[in-house]
């Protein structure tokens, strides 16, 4: 499955990279963007299965983005990742929601939703 990851912290990219790589040999990583026009650019040109988007993106945010492939009749998975605990705001967007701690891994999430 052809993966898009959206995240401007270098840190957090690298280590939401290495485990999905590491998760399943078939996802392939083939987008990373670390801005909102990056992400639009990267979409078009890579056209991926999955978007796992950061809440906050430079440009716009993570949900803007969500919402403008999907008008563009994207039908794939969305998981938003978050370090905030409130899911609010992602709820009526078709998307798997990852709560996480600030300096935790992805794979130590304390929380899902579903939005």
């Amino acid at each position: 499955m052809r993966v898009m990851l959206i995240e401007d912290e270098p840190n957090a990219m690298e280590r939401y990279s290495s485990y999905i790589s590491s998760y399943n040999a078939a996802f392939e990583i083939v987008a990373k963007a670390s801005t909102y026009e990056q992400a639009r650019t990267l979409f078009a040109q890579n056209k991926p299965e999955i978007i796992f988007s950061d809440i906050v993106i430079p440009g716009n945010t993570g949900l803007r983005f969500l919402e403008e492939v999907r008008a563009s009749n994207w039908d794939g998975l969305a998981v938003i990742i978050s370090g905030y605990g409130d899911f609010s705001y992602a709820q009526g967007h078709q998307t798997f929601s990852i709560r996480l701690p600030a300096e935790a891994g992805l794979s130590e999430g304390l929380g899902t939703g579903v939005g």
